[in-house]
């Protein structure tokens, strides 16, 4: 299920490594090299510290992380860039892709409104419920 493969790039390690993006990575799998061996917690921090984070990648983050979100945004993705940001996180924390489904507590009651994009979904009716499917699929896992 994981896209990060066994490789444990301890330091010092005689692994060989390609450069990425300015980052070192696998070159099995094409993942940053600082993932392979590491504990969830620090790679949820790597992924937290890095730029391609957004509002419903980190709604899963910090419910996976145990902390309350409050009035945080506890929204789905609204779009694929949004997916995307939540699949490179399930890809750097791939643990966390069997608890996916608890993020759907979050959904709010349906209501009426516009379709704001091609998914045929208005703003009022995504759902974490819709859109968990589509990130398994577009995440490969």
């Amino acid at each position: 299920m994981s896209k990060i493969c066994d490789r444990n790039y301890a330091v010092g390690s005689m692994y060989s490594t390609i450069m990425m993006d300015g980052v070192d990575c696998c070159p099995s799998c094409k993942q940053p090299a600082i993932c392979h061996g590491a504990t969830i917690e620090q790679r949820a921090l790597y992924w937290a510290l890095a730029d391609n984070t957004g509002s419903s990648s980190k709604a899963i983050a910090k419910h996976m992380a145990g902390n309350p979100l409050g009035r945080f945004y506890a929204g789905p993705p609204s779009d694929a860039d949004d997916r995307s940001r939540c699949i490179r996180l399930l890809e750097i924390v791939p643990e966390w892709i069997v608890r996916l489904p608890e993020m759907v507590k979050y959904d709010a009651k349906p209501e009426t409104g516009i379709v704001i994009n091609s998914s045929g979904m208005s703003a009022y009716t995504n759902s974490w419920a819709q859109q968990i499917p589509l990130i398994m699929r577009e995440g490969k896992f």
